[in-house]
């Protein structure tokens, strides 16, 4: 347990974050599941959603609130471009209105479903500046980290406000690191890099002749640029304060690992076709 979250399995001689591997799983489910023809697809979705349910379930639980919204983002985000009918997605949106017109009526509480510390991070997101040296401490330090990096930087190692002021660095505010020591002109070349990342990949994605492995390149691309995006948007206090690390960058064997893994198979998906051969799935060498 570390700062109250179970989120870490411990073998003895090495522990993970099962989270991390529940995303690259969820992305190779749906893209098996919707590469299914109609008349097949009707017949398994159950038991795909029951288990993609439970590993959803079991994060949320932890609690991992901002793993789970990025694996329904990247639910969400499968199926629509996977061009199935969008009467599910709007059913969906009715509810999410339906229960956030509940919640603001009192007629449901929430505390019953997020943590407290949870509900706090979204005040202190709302008024920044209300409690500076208490919950809202870190995003406060990540602010002033952003603002003396001005445009060119303090230089590589010169940031001061890792060496005791601003927790969790090397981890979830990295980003914030990056801009005191780089400057805008640093900073914007990482987002640049994602951004980049992005493009090819949805390049690779449309250029693949096949349904599963356009929707898996899909699904890589979004979980890493999207995971992305939430850990920069934290350090900027764009969104609320959460435990997301930036790919590739942050300290974290478990996201750089899945991270890695991600990235070879989108160059496999670049280099070779997938094709569906009844149930079973064939690979070979794409003409060029």
């Amino acid at each position: 347990m570390i700062n109250g979250a179970k989120r870490w399995l411990n073998l003895g001689f090495f522990q993970f974050q099962p989270s991390e591997f529940s995303k690259i799983a969820i992305i190779m489910l749906l893209a098996n599941l919707f590469s299914f023809k109609k008349d097949v697809l009707q017949q398994v979705w159950p038991k795909y959603l029951i288990t993609m349910g439970i590993m959803i379930a079991l994060i949320f639980k932890q609690p991992n609130l901002s793993m789970t919204l990025i694996l329904l983002a990247i639910s969400f985000c499968m199926y629509i471009c996977s061009g199935k009918s969008l009467k599910f997605i709007y059913v969906g949106f009715a509810i999410v209105l339906c229960l956030f017109a509940m919640v603001k009526a009192n007629m449901i509480d929430i505390t019953k479903f997020i943590d407290p510390y949870q509900i706090i991070r979204i005040v202190n997101w709302k008024k920044p500046n209300a409690d500076v040296l208490g919950d809202g401490y870190q995003v406060f330090h990540s602010r002033i980290a952003i603002a003396s990096g001005s445009i060119f930087g303090e230089g590589f190692g010169g940031s001061k406000e890792k060496l005791g002021w601003l927790p969790e660095a090397h981890t979830d505010f990295i980003f914030s690191v990056i801009s005191e020591e780089m400057g805008f002109i640093g900073s914007f070349f990482v987002i640049l890099l994602f951004l980049l990342l992005f493009h090819r990949g949805f390049y690779i994605a449309f250029k693949s002749p096949d349904t599963y492995g356009r929707l898996l390149a899909i699904g890589i691309t979004i979980a890493i640029t999207l995971q992305a995006f939430f850990n920069i948007s934290v350090a900027t206090a764009f969104l609320p304060a959460t435990g997301i690390t930036l790919p590739f960058i942050s300290y974290g064997g478990s996201s750089l690992f899945v991270s890695l893994c991600m990235i070879g198979i989108l160059l496999n998906i670049s280099k070779t076709q997938v094709k569906r051969v009844g149930m079973h799935l064939v690979r070979e060498p794409r003409i060029r």
